[in-house]
């Protein structure tokens, strides 16, 4: 089993929830922020994480990407405090603005450089990479 810990200091407190791990013989109960929170710091991730792929010229990660789709197929509401709380200090309306314009100069590669080590099946980041744009503003409308 491997735990992924990632520390973003923040001066505010957030809501937290607590959540039980049950693998073979480890078990442990961990806080973390709830998922509105949680949501607002997977869009200023997107917004901006800086993170450069080598010499490739990439600079988004896909899997933030495809984590915000995620969170935006299960309707969540992002914790509006949470972007406000960003350089950007965005309003849930001015980051998904500024998303869509993200998303509009992706380029197919670029999500496929972070996404494919991720999935067996390569065909399957092709087909997700294909419906990103199309998805991503569907799911916007909802937020509108």
């Amino acid at each position: 089993m491997n735990v992924k810990v990632e520390v973003n200091p923040t001066e505010k407190k957030y809501p937290t929830e607590p959540k039980t791990i049950s693998e073979d013989r480890f078990s442990f109960v961990i806080r973390h922020y709830d998922i509105p929170t949680l949501m607002a710091g997977k869009m200023a991730a997107c917004l901006e994480r800086i993170w450069e792929k080598g010499k490739t010229g990439i600079k988004i990660k896909g899997r933030d990407f495809y984590d915000l789709i995620w969170y935006m197929q299960k309707g969540v509401l992002p914790n509006p405090d949470r972007l406000k709380e960003t350089h950007g200090q965005y309003t849930v309306r001015g980051a998904f603005d500024k998303l869509a314009e993200i998303v509009s100069k992706t380029k197919p590669g670029d999500l496929a450089a972070d996404l494919n080590p991720l999935f067996e099946d390569g065909r399957f980041v092709e087909r997700w990479i294909a419906a990103f744009p199309e998805e991503f503003a569907s799911l916007r409308k909802k937020y509108e």
